[in-house]
């Protein structure tokens, strides 16, 4: 799943470019993450408008509300999903292809993040945050204390580690979705 800034008409103007963004980024670390988007934009010259709203739900429905209604923010956080989708199909969203050719996405992202943001030959969304359920951590002290030395690259080098004969309680398999377990947005095979 990618969430991903979907990115709404823009216009030049010689007063600095308000960029009216909603999104579900709440939390403490969530919040102190968009704000590095708001001071680079604000760096950059434009005035970042910050609409959070709790709940990635909510900040769905929001977004949506003031796109159909006639009133779109400047950009918007969405995962890649149905809604996302729809909104292109009905030609709600702008493309971000002018933006994905000078950053050079098509060779930055990998193939599965460009399915995700790229749409009929169109690019629609940044991607700012990629997760999904079946990712795993580890800690490098336990791999130390379990006389781990290579740390794994993929899941491939990860699982016989795993299931070999060192101590076994230093591991444990959960997914993102388990009960008690907290969503955490990382990459792939990241040390704790």
């Amino acid at each position: 799943m990618v969430a991903a800034l979907a990115l709404y008409g823009i216009v030049a103007h010689a007063e600095p470019l308000k960029a009216n963004v909603i999104h579900w980024w709440t939390s403490g670390g969530e919040s102190a993450a968009i704000r590095q988007f708001a001071d680079a934009y604000n760096k950059a010259g434009g005035q970042w408008v910050d609409n959070a709203v709790a709940g990635a739900d909510q900040a769905r429905s929001t977004a949506i509300n003031r796109i159909v209604g006639g009133d779109p923010p400047t950009a918007a956080q969405f995962n890649t999903s149905k809604q996302f989708h729809d909104l292109i199909d009905q030609g709600l969203l702008n493309n971000v292809d002018d933006v994905a050719a000078k950053e050079n996405w098509n060779s930055v992202f990998p193939q599965s993040i460009l399915d995700s943001i790229k749409v009929k030959g169109h690019y629609y969304a940044a991607p700012v945050d990629i997760h999904m359920p079946a990712w795993f951590f580890y800690s490098k002290p336990a791999f130390q204390k379990a006389g781990i030395t290579a740390e794994p690259q993929n899941y491939d080098e990860f699982m016989p580690i795993s299931a070999s004969s060192k101590p076994q309680a230093l591991f444990r398999s959960r997914s993102a979705a388990s009960p008690g377990r907290k969503r955490s947005h990382s990459t792939p095979c990241s040390p704790m």
